[in-house]
């Protein structure tokens, strides 16, 4: 590309910046996004006043029945994360810019892959919720008199399926009547796949294709959705989770306070540092959300 100045300067953040956009215009929904809501945040954090569930409808015989706001006040604070790139002087000069150049997309990817890393997070760290109980708790959280049990520490089956599923659709809000929760998405990590599509998808209990008592597997018509996250390897290798992914609120926020917008070295910094820099930083967090919305095992690897 010649002598870096202002002008080749300008034209290699030219060729940066498009294909920065295209990359990002052509991001494609992750597979964990369907268990976090996204917000907006507008300042260093965001406080998020819960209602302590969310109730139906009262008929209106005098006077109003409100909701009461949880008093917490769940304070959610914004990090940041950043990626640069360091292209040599030299080799730009020598015309070995294309292989920069095709890197932006993998940085564009990284910001992507690191939500899904924070939401992941969220669901092997069991944080505090709004309510300063843990997200997965099977003690002390109700809703009015009503307990909400969304923690386990038995393996993924059939049978432990059915319970953590049917404790989910029994649910109810601080007035006694169902939360309506419908569980459509299984979460489970590589080491589980098999047994999670056997449970989901074999048509008969049994090998799944044939069984002498012909018995249909009920799990089949539910239409859940299996997701194999590789975040769940290692010691996760047999956590499961079990969410409600239908409704607005779900069992993760990702709080998103700034879109990672890059810059480029000036012709001053590359005179000192012999090395044309090309830097992108945004600020987000992801934390606990609604705890009816999602239900954890925790099996010891």
């Amino acid at each position: 590309m010649g002598n870096i100045n202002d002008k080749t300067l300008q034209t290699l953040n030219e060729q940066l910046d498009a294909k920065w956009t295209a990359a990002f215009e052509a991001a494609p929904q992750m597979d964990l996004d369907v268990l976090a809501t996204q917000y907006t945040s507008t300042t260093a954090s965001n406080h998020y006043a819960f209602m302590e569930a969310m109730g139906g409808w009262s008929e209106w015989n005098g006077a109003r029945q409100f909701k009461d706001v949880a008093s917490q006040q769940f304070e959610v604070r914004n990090k940041d994360y950043e990626m640069s790139l360091k292209m040599p002087k030299n080799q730009l000069e020598d015309d070995q810019v294309g292989m920069y150049v095709d890197l932006v997309p993998s940085m564009v990817q990284g910001w992507f892959k690191k939500q899904q890393s924070l939401i992941m997070s969220v669901l092997k760290d069991n944080p505090l919720a709004y309510d300063g109980v843990a997200l997965f708790s099977n003690a002390g959280r109700t809703y009015g008199d009503n307990t909400i049990d969304n923690y386990g520490t038995v393996a993924l089956s059939a049978a432990e399926f059915l319970v953590a599923y049917v404790k989910m659709c029994s649910y109810l809000d601080a007035a006694g009547e169902p939360l309506a929760v419908k569980p459509d998405v299984l979460v489970v990590g590589p080491q589980l796949a098999k047994t999670a599509s056997d449970i989901l998808g074999n048509l008969y209990i049994g090998d799944g294709e044939t069984s002498a008592s012909q018995i249909q597997n009920y799990f089949n018509s539910l239409g859940i959705r299996l997701v194999i996250s590789p975040y769940l390897i290692g010691s996760y290798h047999n956590y499961w989770y079990l969410a409600d992914t239908t409704d607005i609120v779900k069992g993760v926020l990702l709080q998103i306070r700034e879109t990672p917008s890059p810059i480029l070295s000036t012709p001053q910094e590359v005179a000192r540092s012999k090395s044309v820099d090309y830097m992108a930083d945004g600020r987000m967090v992801a934390a606990a959300g609604a705890p009816h919305k999602i239900y954890g095992s925790f099996v010891s690897a």
